[in-house]
């Protein structure tokens, strides 16, 4: 049936994911959130999943 389609078709983890997605549209919107691009050459963590050359 399609019932059954839908709930194949979207697991339980894709239907928490958009509730999620729907929650923080809803903060941005009110601006209550914000975004703000760092570049990753500004980014300590990029630092952190390199090998480190020791010489």
């Amino acid at each position: 049936t399609e019932a059954e389609y839908r709930s194949l078709a979207h697991p339980t983890s894709t239907k928490h994911m958009e509730i999620n997605l729907l929650f923080v549209r809803e903060k941005v919107l009110a601006k209550q959130l914000s975004f703000q691009h760092i570049p990753a050459q500004d980014q300590w963590t990029n630092a952190l999943t390199k090998p480190l050359v020791i010489c």
